[in-house]
């Protein structure tokens, strides 16, 4: 199975150690590849994706660059992975938006979701932020 997992970055964070996690400790049917969206990377993230045999690429996605992001579309249409993991929240947007533009039914897999939302009720003049959090 091919798997895909899609973060926005791979410095220092949580997210970033799950996918390493993950990654380390798959099975031996699971063909894994990572792509950032934009670069950041920490030398021992990048040791760790090479000791693990795990084909890395950043897409380089900047305000100054944001086609980078047509590179996502002809990375996923060329590998033809089974499955896309997406971690964080420009992953999450632009994993499920391009996935969807292929066409192809590959399922998306969200790692972790949080919407926040500003929510007037009628006749109110008190507003209140309002957090979704899901994991999956």
């Amino acid at each position: 199975m091919k798997v895909c997992h899609l973060i926005d970055h791979m410095g220092l964070g949580g997210a970033q150690t799950m996918v390493l996690d993950l990654l380390e400790g798959r099975g031996p049917t699971v063909e894994p590849s990572v792509i950032s969206l934009r670069g950041g990377s920490l030398s021992e993230t990048f040791d760790r994706l090479t000791d693990c045999g795990v084909s890395y690429r950043t897409l380089g996605l900047t305000k100054a660059n944001p086609l980078g992001i047509l590179q996502l579309r002809q990375a996923l249409n060329e590998t033809k992975v089974d499955l896309l993991h997406v971690h964080l929240d420009y992953s999450n947007i632009f994993g499920v938006a391009t996935a969807l533009s292929l066409g192809a039914n590959r399922p998306i897999f969200p790692g972790f979701l949080m919407f926040i939302f500003t929510w007037r009720p009628l006749g109110s003049t008190n507003s209140f932020n309002v957090g979704l959090l899901s994991s999956r």
